[in-house]
């Protein structure tokens, strides 16, 4: 006891917040009650840290006068404050009952992150649902995201206990509307550029309707397995690889020059084009002989993208120039590829401002059909464009993450839009195509989310590069193909994306921050300022809604 005594004097009189502090954590590892007092007047010290470690030590030391004490804190304007006080009012008093009278302190204490706090406010009934979802226009941003994360839970629960086979929203006591009220944000702009995002927690709302942290495990693959590497290693001998000058295959297929296209060489001739896809080193040899190999699996599965003919399996290219090997980045001594031919708008890009803008939706709405109806078949695509929060990094790109907490400025965006394998003629370079048997619901939102991104991009990108952006047009290129991956998705005709995303103002956002005339003052060729958010929460939100419905539906189908 006389040791808690000399700390409850440094607590109390030190100059020294470091040795404040350290009186403060001492202190909570003393027994509980003996020194509630000096913590409880360490609450108004000037110093965070000292607050802090004092908020903590009561929750482990604290006892019943305590608790009065901490409703301060607990309404703090700090979260990180607000979650202390939340964990320490539990540790000392334990979570209220499921009362109407106790529904304020269980919304408070929902700062503790402990889910046994959502679950005590649902079994509250109706009037706790009628009471959170008031809560979801809230002034406070994180009493939106408490409010919107326990609705979540609450609107899980409903779906988990919808008939095997039933549709989501068409019969169930949960409405599109409904879930779509949970994501909200707010633009906070500082020179009329967007400097901070806040959103009622997009990420925690998805995770939790996806199902149980989104480990819900949906079969996808129906098909015999594609043998993509089979016979690899033979087939990197040197015996089984035939080699083929390029003036050679020039003259074999009427062609009279080669073009360079990323590491593709293509020659066209009458309606078509002969294309050979380089190896940059010997480990993209099993990576193309698979895209060779799919090129031909795929044949029958309803798609209609162009699949280009593969013209036999790995072989060796003769006479390419020096020049050419350094600007493809050719570390092989002896240049490797596939070689196949394919129409010639299979090398089309639909970030092309040459295209009209029909022939801009009819591609769009192929790729959009394709690569949602191979999602369900199991054949999921991973690398429709190159995205980075920051390019250059050492170790490589940082690989964009567009359903994080917040997320993040995009970097040369245009740049990765300028070879996209979304083309006019479908979905291409199918190496980058992988096979799932079955797959997590989270990890299936992720992907078909990467989906709805990249198009959305090549689409700003088409705009942009054509100097001006009309609003109808763009409006409808959106609709359309978020729809059609949708249908494609689901296998539902109906949907009910029209009710919870607003095309027209989605447009005139995409717009305004993918324009450029309001970024010239900043670097323009990225989406957002340095280390600040993505710009256009708008379209992250249509995002997420389009890829949850999506799964939601699957999910039902594999009841």
């Amino acid at each position: 006891m006389d040791d808690s005594k000399g700390l409850e004097v440094l607590l109390s009189t030190h100059k020294d917040h470091r040795i404040r502090l350290f009186a403060a954590r001492s202190l909570g590892r003393a027994c509980r009650g003996c020194s509630s007092r000096a913590l409880v007047r360490a609450l108004d010290d000037p110093i965070p840290s000292v607050r802090h470690a004092a908020i903590s030590a009561l929750g482990r030391t604290g006892d019943y006068e305590a608790l009065e004490a901490l409703r301060k804190p607990l309404k703090g304007r700090s979260c990180y404050t607000r979650g202390l006080a939340a964990r320490a009012w539990l540790e000392i008093s334990g979570l209220p009952s499921s009362k109407m009278e106790n529904l304020e302190l269980l919304m408070d204490l929902l700062c503790s992150g402990d889910e046994h706090v959502k679950k005590a406010i649902l079994d509250i009934g109706e009037s706790a649902v009628d009471f959170l979802t008031k809560k979801l226009k809230a002034d406070s941003y994180p009493t939106r995201q408490q409010a919107a994360q326990t609705l979540a839970l609450h609107f899980r629960d409903l779906l988990d206990r919808s008939p095997p086979g039933e549709y989501p929203f068409r019969t169930s006591a949960v409405s599109a509307q409904d879930i779509a009220s949970l994501y909200s944000f707010r633009i906070i702009r500082k020179g009329g550029i967007v400097d901070k995002v806040e959103n009622s927690g997009f990420d925690a709302i998805s995770k939790t309707l996806c199902g149980r942290d989104g480990a819900v495990q949906l079969s996808l693959f129906r098909h015999s397995r594609p043998q993509l590497t089979k016979r690899a290693n033979e087939a990197e001998s040197e015996d089984d690889i035939v080699s083929y000058d390029l003036d050679e295959l020039l003259s074999k297929h009427g062609a009279k020059f080669w073009r360079r296209m990323g590491r593709t060489l293509v020659a066209s001739f009458g309606h078509g084009c002969v294309a050979i896809k380089l190896c940059r080193d010997a480990g993209d040899r099993k990576k193309l002989l698979a895209e060779a190999r799919m090129q031909k699996f795929l044949k029958g599965f309803g798609i209609s993208s162009h699949l280009p003919v593969p013209q036999g399996s790995l072989i060796k290219v003769d006479g390419l120039p020096p020049a050419l090997r350094s600007a493809i980045g050719i570390s092989e001594l002896e240049p490797h590829g596939i070689c196949y031919t394919a129409k010639r708008d299979y090398f089309v890009y639909l970030g092309d401002p040459r295209l009209s803008t029909e022939g801009l939706r009819k591609g769009m709405i192929t790729c959009a059909h394709d690569l949602a109806h191979l999602v369900r078949c199991g054949l999921i695509h991973t690398s429709l464009i190159p995205l980075s929060h920051r390019r250059g990094l050492e170790g490589g790109d940082d690989v964009y993450r567009w359903s994080r907490k917040l997320a993040g400025r995009l970097e040369d965006w245009q740049e990765s839009c300028r070879y996209p394998n979304l083309r006019l003629s479908g979905i291409a370079d199918l190496e980058h195509i992988n096979v799932y048997e079955k797959i997590s619901s989270q990890e299936l939102f992720e992907h078909a989310g990467l989906h709805l991104l990249s198009m959305s991009l090549v689409l700003g990108c088409y705009f942009r590069s054509r100097g001006s952006f009309k609003r109808d047009e763009l409006s409808s290129l959106m609709k359309g193909s978020f729809h059609e991956y949708y249908r494609a998705f689901t296998c539902q005709e109906t949907s009910t994306l029209d009710c919870c995303i607003a095309w027209e103002d989605l447009a005139d956002r995409m717009a305004e921050e993918m324009g450029g005339e309001k970024h010239r003052n900043i670097d323009e060729n990225h989406l957002g300022r340095l280390n600040g958010p993505f710009p256009l929460p708008e379209l992250i939100r249509a995002i997420h809604l389009t890829s949850l419905f999506s799964v939601l539906e699957l999910q039902a189908q594999n009841r």
